[in-house]
């Protein structure tokens, strides 16, 4: 390859001074330390791309923990206050119980699984998404009203009605 290539006769150094390039050997290594220049400049590029993917990790940690604060902060105050402490009540005599879940994560196939009772504050937190994940194996039983009031989860059925 390097035979194919003519030398230039003359190389400019500086303003007036010129160099005569006469043999393969100087082109061979003119060649050699561009080709280390080279190296050397996607090494830095490496380098400064990996700096920029741990900063970049860094960052997404930190937004991460900073979405959970902001969630905890607008969760409510019923969590804080009323729930988690009747929680730690709980589990302090012996009850297994979870704290405060969202549904998404309440309701995954291991949780419905592993549960034997979810626990909902109001009918739209937990009975649709039960009902959908668990259709014809649940109960849903409501508290809180001056009768106890169960139904099944799928709903009656009325014969001769639709």
């Amino acid at each position: 390859m390097v035979d194919d290539i003519a030398p230039p006769k003359l190389k400019k150094v500086g303003r007036k001074r010129t160099k005569k390039v006469s043999s393969k050997s100087d082109l061979l290594k003119r060649a050699k330390r561009s080709a280390k220049r080279i190296v050397e400049t996607q090494n830095k590029k490496v380098e400064k791309a990996q700096q920029q993917l741990i900063s970049a990790q860094r960052s997404a940690k930190n937004k991460k923990e900073s979405l959970k604060k902001i969630e905890n902060a607008l969760s409510g105050k019923e969590e804080l206050l009323e729930i988690n402490p009747a929680v730690k009540i709980c589990r302090e005599t012996g009850i297994n119980v979870s704290y405060a879940r969202s549904a998404d994560t309440a309701f995954n196939s291991d949780q419905l699984k592993e549960t034997d009772v979810y626990l909902a504050m109001y009918h739209d937190q937990a009975l649709p998404v039960l009902k959908a994940l668990s259709f014809g194996k649940a109960v849903n039983i409501t508290l809180g009203a001056p009768l106890v009031r169960t139904s099944v989860d799928h709903g009656t059925h009325c014969p001769g009605k639709p």
